[in-house]
């Protein structure tokens, strides 16, 4: 038991700032203070460290009994091999006085040497404490196994996965005395081929004990060797990658939705010599391999169809956030030609700098055919006597008004584009608006003809017959004047 107000009673007489003493224990403030406080409770050879740096008994501020006290108490308790010869050698050296024999030089020669070694194991403790402070702060599980699979070490991180309150209760046992043999079956057979091959095992996938199989960790193994070569201890750790594993799951699945999508997407660093990723659609659109791609960042340009090469700039003007949108052609490897509709996004990194170019690009041949045909059809429009209107009754706007409109209205066709109320609020005769009014609205029905007066801009009155259909959410009109008749 840790009696942490002991503690922090010794350190505030010593006038020890908590950070400083977090600083010489290598740990966070936070902790420390959690410690101080009872909130936590530090390991044993936490405990024995603070007792070093304090340089008090560990048994003054817990109930461990440190190596020091051992040391400095060999009188009545000699239990350390090299204390128990000082003390035996103290004993000799006295009894020859100072008047000895050259051997007992040789005994206080030999120990001082023990003296020394003794400062020497201290010093090394002290070390291994704080490897052992650096393991337990460690998220990843690690621990020790000798040969006959029992355990040597355990870091805190084991601990708490195990579920036990301290390492003196996993220390000696196996991994599957403490998990159970199921939980650990493949774990052990990897630990065995370790100790036969000698070779170093990484990071393997398993799942993580007593997790129902519901976390994934990377497990690594190094064999440790002996004076004669043989595999004597494995010093092995678990990171779990639970969250990462699940994260690279759902990369896998968007990345399968994207190579399935018939638009393809490329990323690529700027500067750098590859592309990063291009979607497998890529080999459906241009009929090559994406290999092709990866091995060549030029090889996308020329198979750009030679009239629009211009068209896509070979020096990029970058800006964080900024799109670009290029239809161009390419040629595919059988020989037929396709349009593309490229729409290009700069994105920088703000931790490395690096800019990266994101392209989505997908076929608008088909498109490029439709709007080749709409431009037909407006230019044949545009060359008849009649005056044709085709109002979107989603969007509740003219999408297109042929150029006879100037001749019977008196106003370009761009006026009713940009204000589709501009008919009826400026150009329908006022006898005739209420009634129009209606139509527009879908009050009434739309006959298939009828006859309304329209007021040009020079005030002559002419009368229009309108013919209108309702075709797939579009009002299409073409109007005859009849003024004459």
């Amino acid at each position: 038991m840790f009696n942490f107000s002991k503690s922090k009673e010794i350190r505030k007489k010593q006038k020890i700032k908590l950070i400083d003493f977090a600083r010489m224990m290598e740990i966070s403030d936070r902790t420390l203070y959690r410690w101080e406080t009872g909130i936590l409770t530090p390991s044993a050879n936490d405990i024995r460290a603070i007792s070093q740096f304090l340089n008090v008994s560990v048994s003054e501020i817990s109930d461990l009994r440190g190596i020091e006290e051992i040391r400095n108490n060999i009188t009545d308790n000699p239990e350390s091999l090299t204390n128990r010869e000082i003390y035996k050698l103290d004993k000799i050296i006295e009894e020859f006085g100072e008047g000895a024999s050259v051997n007992a030089h040789a005994i206080s020669n030999l120990k001082k040497t023990c003296i020394e070694t003794q400062k020497t194991n201290s010093y090394l403790e002290k070390k291994i404490n704080r490897y052992t402070r650096i393991l337990d702060q460690n998220s990843s599980i690690i621990y020790v196994i000798d040969h006959n699979y029992k355990f040597r070490y355990v870091n805190r991180a084991f601990i708490l996965m195990s579920g036990k309150n301290n390492s003196e209760d996993i220390i000696g046992f196996s991994i599957s005395d403490i998990f159970g043999l199921n939980e650990v079956r493949e774990i052990i057979q990897y630990e065995r081929k370790v100790f036969e091959e000698g070779r170093p095992l990484y990071d393997e996938k398993i799942y993580i004990p007593l997790t129902n199989n519901q976390k994934t960790g990377l497990l690594k193994i190094y064999p440790f060797f002996n004076k004669d070569e043989e595999v004597s201890e494995l010093i092995c750790s678990i990171q779990d990658i639970s969250e990462i594993a699940d994260l690279i799951k759902k990369l896998e699945d968007l990345k399968s939705s994207i190579d399935l999508s018939d638009c393809t997407i490329s990323i690529r660093e700027l500067k750098g010599p590859k592309y990063k990723y291009i979607s497998k659609s890529v080999e459906k659109l241009t009929g090559y391999k994406r290999n092709k791609f990866y091995n060549d960042t030029e090889f996308w340009r020329s198979i750009i169809h030679p009239d629009d090469r211009e068209k896509i700039p070979i020096k990029e003007h970058i800006r964080n956030n900024i799109t670009g949108r290029f239809n161009y052609r390419i040629i595919k490897k059988d020989g037929s030609i396709i349009w593309l509709e490229s729409t290009v996004f700069y994105k920088q990194d703000t931790e490395t700098g690096v800019f990266y170019k994101f392209s989505l690009i997908k076929d608008s041949t088909e498109k490029r055919k439709m709007i080749d045909y709409i431009n037909l059809f407006k230019k044949v429009l545009n060359n008849v006597h009649y005056t044709v209107w085709v109002f979107d009754l989603t969007e509740h706007k003219y999408i297109f008004v042929s150029n006879s409109v100037k001749k019977d209205y008196g106003y370009p066709s761009s006026r009713y584009l940009t204000d589709c109320k501009f008919k009826l609020d400026t150009c329908i005769h006022p006898d005739y608006r209420e009634q129009e009014k209606k139509y527009i609205t879908g009050e009434l029905s739309p006959s298939k003809k009828r006859t309304f007066k329209i007021i040009k801009p020079n005030d002559e009155i002419k009368t229009i017959q309108s013919n209108t259909y309702i075709i797939n959410g579009f009002r299409v009109e073409y109007e005859i004047d009849k003024t004459k008749d």
